[in-house]
Formats: C-alpha cells, structure tokens, sequence
C-alpha cells in the first residue's frame, strides 16, 4: 500500500516539477496496483495525475478523456478534493485541445457553483479566472471582467497571492482590451 502511495506522489510530482515523461509509467503502475487492492481513492487520483501527465507531454485528448473519467469516479465518491480539481482541469483541457464553449462552458459554470455551494475559496478562484480566460478568447469583456473580479475575491478571502495575481493580470487584459490603458496599466501593477 505504501509503496502504490509513493508511486502515485512520485508520479505527481514528476509532471509537476520533472522529469514529465516519466510520470506515465509510474502512474500506470500505481493505477494498476490501487485496481489489485481496490484501493478506489488512490486510483482515482492517480488516473487524474495520469491525464494531466498525458496532456502536458501533448497527448491532450488521452489526458482529457482520464480526467473526465477521474471525473466520473470522483461524482459516485462524492471525492470533494478530486472534483475540485477536476472541475479547474478538464475544462482548461479542453480549451487546450479546442473544444467548443458548449462543452466548456456548462461543465466549468457547474464546478463554479459547486465551489461558491462548497466555500470552497481556492476553487472558486481558479475557475473563475479560468472562465475569465475563456471569456476573454470568446469575445464576451464584461463577463471576463465579471469573472476576474470573483476570482480575486476568492483569492483574497483565503489569501492565495498566486490566484490574486492571475486574477489581476485578467482584469487589466479586460481593462486594456476595452480601451481603458490607465486603469489597465494600474491593475497589471498590481498583478506583479
């Protein structure tokens, strides 16, 4: 059990932080060892480590399609921890890999209501600085500025300076890109 639990860490933190292409293989592994033991939580996570490990080495459909099946098993867990990050990932995946906004769209709508539900704060900012992205390539200003600006509440109720920073560089893109340069000059300084 220890060792399947080492396994699937080392695998997180190989796409984390390297060497990315050998996540897989110890992924794999820890998958096929947790479905051995019925160990369910840590095959969960690990199929969901496996799908981003994927994503990042440029296999983003195969990753995608293990996320939303992390997805899947994380719903009939009721695993909080795994659908919040499944809620922030496979929407951005699927942006990555050029989905349309009505796949995007209602799945990340749905994790951001579960977040606000939850007060889940650190969620909550990502996904709405995540929809902030999507907003902001799909056209739609003001719901992007809508969205940064919720993330950064999120952010700062739990002071999370990284999301506070993101969520600020997305609101001085809304501000620059809506034609007010002083105030977007302004909030970009914030976000440094």
């Amino acid at each position: 059990g220890e060792l399947r639990a080492l396994r699937a860490r080392l695998g997180w933190s190989y796409w984390r932080a390297g060497p990315l292409e050998e996540a897989p293989p110890l992924l794999r592994q820890a998958i096929a060892e947790a479905q051995a033991c019925g160990a369910h939580e840590d095959e969960r996570m690990a199929t969901h480590d496996l799908g981003i490990a994927l994503a990042m080495l440029g296999r983003v459909q195969d990753g995608s399609d293990l996320v939303a099946e992390s997805m899947r098993l994380a719903r009939e867990a009721g695993d909080r921890a795994l659908l919040a990050r499944c809620y922030i990932n496979l929407p951005s995946m699927w942006g990555g890999n050029g989905e349309p906004r009505a796949a995007i769209e209602p799945v990340a709508m749905e994790g951001l209501d579960w977040a606000r539900r939850t007060m889940d704060h650190g969620t909550r900012s990502w996904i709405a600085v995540n929809l902030a992205d999507f907003q902001i390539e799909w056209g739609d200003l003001a719901a992007a500025r809508a969205f940064a600006d919720e993330g950064l509440e999120a952010a700062i109720a739990i002071e999370y300076q990284s999301q506070i920073g993101s969520a600020q560089w997305r609101q001085a893109i809304c501000l620059l890109a809506a034609g007010d340069h002083d105030a977007g000059l302004i909030a970009a300084g914030r976000a440094e």
